[in-house]
């Protein structure tokens, strides 16, 4: 989990997504994450949220999970297990 504690939701959403990806072995190379959300999109969303909101989407076989203050990447297939990260 990627703690953004401050509630600013900035181009750093997307930073943290793509290193919780990759340290869960998720090969960027061939899986560009504009192929699987709207990064702007999601920006927009997360800072116009007045309440809790959730996003989740699939990249390769892993589910991300982004909200205004955390993103969470877990195995999609198998058992769950969750990649946990503080900033």
């Amino acid at each position: 989990m990627q703690d953004r504690s401050d509630g600013d939701v900035d181009d750093d959403v997307l930073i943290e997504i793509v290193d919780a990806l990759e340290a869960n072995d998720v090969d960027l190379d061939s899986n560009r994450l504009y192929d699987y959300i709207d990064p702007d999109v999601l920006e927009q969303l997360l800072e116009s949220a007045t309440g809790q909101v959730t996003v989740s989407f699939t990249v390769d076989e892993h589910r991300v999970t982004v909200t205004p203050t955390t993103v969470v990447v877990s195995e999609h297939t198998g058992p769950e297990t969750t990649h946990t990260r503080s900033r």
